[in-house]
């Protein structure tokens, strides 16, 4: 079975730490910006190596609080690290609700149990699973192809169904497409995209994009084409 998730025990804990410096913080987490060296020095004297670590440590809130009491970090600096850690493990992201998508395709999927983007993913990612999910569904395999395709692009951080509808017309079919971009190009052709046919209000910024790109890199490339 294929993984949907990112491997973070592949993510070193430097990697937050970069992305903070770069000022890539949410402006509700501001406060994850503040201090960062003395912090994350902390961190790492508590035996934080990789993203895996600190989402073990910061499992549940009674951990994050008693880790906080630990390492002598605040409650609140400590919660807000804890909701930057699970995103990056997206939550699923129902079928249905991607702009474009074969809706019958859908509700077969949904008929055999599988309604949203990591179900998908999983039982569709590999050729052998898609056959067989035709066989058992009568849906054709390259329409189970197609909507393998769009969960795989719902694995990118902060990726809701129309920023996955966006990334699909703009070519862009998988996680290892969108580690053969360039930025700046991707950028454009998302931009003319966007202009065109006006799927939001505020373009996706350079930077955020570059993010996305390098964040894709921790993922498990699992979807086989045709």
């Amino acid at each position: 079975m294929a993984n949907y998730h990112p491997e973070l025990e592949k993510i070193p804990l430097n990697f937050l730490r970069n992305e903070f410096e770069r000022g890539r913080v949410l402006p509700g987490r501001k406060i994850l910006a503040e201090e960062i060296n003395t912090k994350f020095d902390t961190l790492e004297k508590r035996g934080i190596k990789t993203l895996a670590d600190l989402a073990d440590a910061l499992k549940s809130t009674t951990k994050a609080v008693k880790f906080a009491e630990i390492c002598g970090l605040s409650e609140e600096y400590i919660k807000m690290l804890r909701r930057e850690i699970l995103s990056y493990l997206p939550k699923p992201v129902s079928l249905k609700e991607i702009p474009g998508a074969d809706k019958a395709v859908a509700e077969k999927l949904a008929a055999a149990g599988i309604k949203n983007s990591k179900q998908c993913f999983e039982k569709c990612a590999e050729k052998d699973d898609r056959n067989s999910l035709a066989e058992e569904t009568g849906i054709p395999p390259k329409a189970l192809l197609e909507m393998a395709r769009l969960s795989d692009l719902a694995r990118i951080n902060g990726a809701g169904p129309v920023f996955i509808r966006m990334f699909r017309d703009a070519g862009i079919s998988s996680i290892r497409d969108i580690l053969g971009c360039e930025p700046e190009e991707l950028h454009s052709r998302l931009k003319q995209l966007n202009e065109e046919k006006k799927y939001i209000r505020s373009m996706i910024n350079i930077n955020d994009l570059i993010f996305c790109i390098n964040f894709c890199r921790f993922l498990p490339i699992g979807l086989e084409n045709e």
